[in-house]
């Protein structure tokens, strides 16, 4: 199976309703670093976040999803 499909089942599997994301959040942030992102963790009260960029410069490509 592809990678990105692995991946996106492995997510769906999980029981993630907002502000229990088990773990969801920090499946896609140990993903992205492996491909050289740095992540940044975000908490907004009960909630996690997070904030994930590749590079130092422009253009940028920004992504938004929830549970």
């Amino acid at each position: 199976m592809h990678k990105t499909i692995e991946l996106a089942c492995e997510l769906i599997r999980r029981e993630s309703l907002t502000p229990a994301d088990a773990g969801c959040q920090a499946l896609m942030m140990e993903r992205l670093d492996a491909i050289g992102f740095t992540s940044e963790a975000l908490p907004f009260g009960e909630v996690q976040n997070f904030w994930a960029t590749h590079g130092t410069s422009g253009p940028l490509l920004v992504l938004a999803g929830h549970t």
